[in-house]
């Protein structure tokens, strides 16, 4: 046997469930019985697999969910033949720390009938979509959960200009761009849009960067 497979998408947002599809499309030789069992290597940090469907040239399939830690991979009811795409859809975890470079989700084809090992895919365009054609996948920032505020605590005197900065954060610490509204409380100056803030008032008050909900 030989193939090509894809997986898609091609990035996914840190400590979420994403779901995934594989792609296989399998040449398979006149004197070869099909394949019968599909497996998609999950890389480190990522949850365990659940499969929720597979299809067979666009057709429902019958399969029994053989995933496991690390790994993704079914037993179909019925062998595949030469130019039939499989396309298997599942769902895991992903790593909390993102990661720019990602990693491979390698794709292999087996028949469990023969004493032949399973052999591992090329990557490459398998369903005929320009989306990508292979199995690399990144690791992005999820949402906005935290913005900070530097400097912290700012002691001035009136006519005093200061710049602030800000840096976003998600739900696990991973860095993300952002882009504020800045505001003043109490009355006590202004600030642009760029952060500076020109002290116009004594008193106290607060300076506040926030973006959507996030503040």
């Amino acid at each position: 046997h030989t193939a090509t497979a894809e997986v898609t998408p091609h990035a996914v947002p840190a400590g979420a469930v994403a779901t995934f599809d594989a792609y296989l499309l399998p040449r398979v030789g006149s004197k070869d019985t099909g394949v019968n069992r599909v497996e998609v290597a999950l890389p480190a940090g990522y949850g365990m697999p659940v499969v929720s469907a597979v299809q067979v040239d666009g057709l429902a399939a019958g399969y029994a969910d053989a995933s496991r830690a690390g790994a993704a991979a079914v037993l179909l009811a019925s062998r595949v033949q030469d130019g039939q795409l499989v396309r298997l859809r599942f769902t895991a975890s992903t790593p909390t720390e993102a990661d720019a470079a990602g990693a491979d989700f390698a794709v292999s084809l087996d028949d469990t009938a023969t004493s032949v090992p399973p052999q591992v895919a090329t990557p490459g365009d398998a369903n005929s979509v320009a989306d990508g054609d292979n199995w690399h996948v990144r690791v992005e920032p999820g949402p906005l959960a935290l913005v900070t505020v530097a400097p912290r605590d700012v002691v001035c005197m009136v006519d005093s200009v200061i710049a602030f900065t800000v840096t976003g954060q998600d739900a696990h610490g991973n860095a993300v761009a952002v882009t504020p509204a800045w505001t003043v409380t109490g009355g006590i100056g202004s600030i642009s849009v760029a952060g500076v803030f020109t002290s116009q008032t004594p008193g106290s008050g607060l300076v506040i960067a926030s973006s959507g909900s996030v503040s």
